[in-house]
């Protein structure tokens, strides 16, 4: 990716970050206030261990931080392998939103490529294709927009385990479970 094509993308998501926690935050935080924090991480393997301590630290504390630190290493893991963001100069952002006690949001922002987001049947021997199906089973609610150009996926992770019957039933045609 050209380096001025990069640094237009990255300026983009800087600006519609500062301008969603103004909109969110209004002034400043205050006690009881939710937090909404993002971050910038390079499109490399290593950054996944900087994504799950990023998670830890904004959620300390929280019954689901746990399960929200998995949902965030599976989905850092699945831009970088599966995006233009993994690579040579590609960037993924992290936000993340505390929705209250009960529940946690993530959403992971990447550089978009060919193809949606979908589940695959991993055989037996496979080193790979679960990760969706991981984060499917830990979230109340997952669901990604975008384009080949930048796609965000979001994932709600509720603090108690989700039950097998709450929410909707099955993904809908694009293989989403709605929010």
């Amino acid at each position: 990716m050209p380096a001025a094509t990069q640094a237009s993308a990255f300026g983009a998501a800087t600006r519609a970050d500062r301008r969603f926690r103004a909109a969110m935050m209004a002034a400043r935080p205050r006690a009881g206030r939710p937090v909404y924090p993002s971050q910038a991480f390079a499109g490399s393997g290593v950054q996944v261990q900087a994504v799950r301590d990023f998670v830890a630290g904004s959620f300390a504390g929280h019954p689901a931080a746990a399960d929200a630190v998995l949902v965030a290493s599976e989905l850092a893991a699945n831009a970088i392998m599966h995006s233009a963001s993994g690579q040579d100069g590609g960037l993924f952002m992290v936000h993340l939103t505390q929705a209250g006690a009960d529940f946690l949001a993530v959403m992971i922002t990447d550089q978009g490529g060919p193809g949606e987001p979908h589940d695959v049947q991993a055989g037996p021997d496979a080193e790979s294709g679960r990760g969706l199906a991981v984060v499917g089973s830990l979230t109340s609610c997952l669901t990604w927009f975008g384009d080949d150009h930048q796609r965000s996926v979001l994932a709600v992770v509720p603090a108690a385990p989700p039950a097998p019957d709450s929410g909707p039933a099955c993904p809908d045609e694009e293989g989403k479970r709605s929010c």
